[in-house]
């Protein structure tokens, strides 16, 4: 017999509530019905800026309590992880507006589309993010949370097939970082007029470097998980990551991105994978092969996420080969792959997908396929 997978869902929107006229009681429900476990959503204590999805919070009314929603899905057994987006976040950028990353030519970060590079080594900026994580689970008393853009920065959703690792910046190598750099290792980089710190780093003291990314990302973790066990003992954490393995494009993940797998396992308790094939341009098998890869090396429980729709198909992203559509089979295909590749469960990115199609088209196949995997 098939094992059964944990369900679960990105709720990175109010449509059910705004748009759709769900109550808390009726969203849960309906949740339930779905063959949902679990939910990462978006909060009044962590809200979201728009990224390829349209998450920001607007015309929010003052009556609208998140805690009632926890509650209502507690009610049904499911689980409430609190997302919060950690080094990208515009609002609390403008509040520190040098936690700008900077690239190995020296250039400060710029906006490009919706993103922009934010360093994670500075201070007040993560001091700020974690006063806000602290908030959420003491008012939510949330199973767990959820960390996106926990990593060094950079816009990975770029890096398509036909491309190389060259073509994209790497970061941070802000005066900050490179005096961490330097204490940390003891590695003495050459600054002041007409050099090129991060130049240098990377020709001479790139596997240093890299390590000690990888450890400052895992120290991030740590901090934040050891803050909010003080305040939820049960809280758990969920780690936003990359789908990048040792073969993908050099190593990127661990090297550009800092997130090394086998140092994380030691502070995040489920890793939550974005095998978003079509917003990558991989095909469907891709996914097994990523699930395979993460769940081998973390030894954790391991969900997959995987697209309702298609993404980056206009604007600066037309015509780089993303498929336009994905049909129900294939979005079942991408399921089945999941599971087959050993994930312990499945999340859909977004529910307001899955509302579009269940409310407004009364098209329920792609509900249909998750509650094959989920509820057998």
């Amino acid at each position: 017999m098939t094992a059964r997978l944990l369900g679960g869902v990105k709720v990175y929107s109010l449509d059910w509530h705004l748009r759709y006229g769900l109550d808390y009681a009726g969203a849960a429900d309906l949740l339930a019905s779905q063959g949902m476990d679990l939910v990462i959503a978006q909060n009044r204590y962590l809200p979201m800026a728009d990224s390829a999805v349209r998450s920001a919070p607007s015309d929010v009314p003052q009556s609208y309590d998140d805690r009632q929603f926890v509650e209502a899905l507690r009610a049904r057994g499911m689980q409430y992880y609190a997302a919060c987006n950690l080094f990208f976040d515009p609002e609390t950028l403008a509040r520190h507006p040098d936690a700008l990353a900077v690239d190995a030519s020296g250039r400060v970060a710029q906006p490009v589309d919706w993103y922009i590079a934010t360093c994670p080594t500075h201070e007040d900026y993560f001091a700020d993010k974690l006063q806000q994580l602290e908030t959420a689970v003491r008012e939510l008393r949330s199973d767990g949370v959820f960390l996106g853009f926990t990593r060094f920065p950079g816009f990975w959703e770029q890096w398509l097939p036909q491309t190389s690792r060259g073509d994209w910046s790497e970061y941070c190598f802000c005066p900050r970082c490179v005096r961490l750099f330097g204490a940390s290792t003891g590695v003495r980089v050459p600054e002041g007029p007409g050099e090129l710190p991060g130049s240098w780093i990377r020709a001479h003291a790139y596997a240093g470097y890299v390590e000690w990314k990888t450890d400052v990302i895992t120290a991030r973790l740590r901090e934040i998980k050891n803050a909010l066990r003080r305040i939820h003992p049960p809280v758990r954490i969920m780690l936003n990551t990359l789908p990048l393995g040792p073969a993908d494009f050099g190593g990127a993940g661990r090297e550009v991105f800092g997130q090394d797998w086998a140092k994380l396992r030691e502070v995040v308790d489920l890793f939550e994978v974005m095998a978003y094939h079509q917003i990558l341009g991989r095909e469907v098998s891709w996914i097994n092969r990523i699930t395979r890869e993460v769940k081998t090396a973390v030894d954790r429980p391991v969900l997959v996420t995987v697209q309702a729709k298609p993404f980056y198909l206009e604007g600066m992203h037309a015509g780089r080969g993303r498929s336009p559509v994905i049909p129900v089979e294939e979005f079942a295909r991408a399921l089945d792959a999941a599971r087959d590749g050993g994930a312990d469960g499945i999340v859909v990115f977004t529910w307001s997908d899955l509302l579009r199609q269940v409310l407004a088209e009364q098209d329920t196949r792609f509900v249909n396929a998750v509650r094959r995997v989920t509820r057998g």
